[in-house]
């Protein structure tokens, strides 16, 4: 069964950016409102994995800082999602050239959860591969 998200990830996952952003905003406003829905903070994450793609990286950091909390909300500090949002922070900080940054970020992510081996995650959105 394809997620709400499928579209986005299929135009990140085959280079086009601007298109995976495009797709990724839209579900997130669509999804904006119920309060509990997981799909609107992944969209957006999505969307800034995007940003970065497109060499947008200080915009991309600043989407991460909104989307932590919310993640941390969302799934937990501990949560596979949180993990990978924190990564991919962490990533983009690099391409700024704040590396102490993300080398501190990286480190934590590592320290508060690991991801299990047997797992194969999707290289976009983190959920477990069909």
């Amino acid at each position: 069964m394809a997620t709400p998200l499928a579209r986005a990830e299929a135009s990140y996952l085959a280079g086009r950016y601007a298109e995976a952003e495009a797709e990724a905003r839209s579900v997130a406003a669509a999804r904006a409102r119920p309060r509990n829905d997981m799909y609107a903070p992944l969209a957006l994450g999505i969307a800034a994995l995007a940003a970065g793609a497109q060499g947008r990286h200080a915009e991309a950091v600043t989407t991460y800082d909104a989307l932590l909390p919310v993640f941390g909300k969302t799934f937990g500090a501990g949560h596979p999602q949180t993990l990978k949002l924190r990564s991919d922070r962490a990533q983009v900080l690099t391409a700024l050239g704040r590396y102490p940054e993300a080398e501190a970020l990286a480190r934590q992510a590592l320290a508060v959860h690991r991801v299990p081996d047997r797992f194969t995650w999707s290289c976009v959105s983190g959920w477990p591969a069909a």
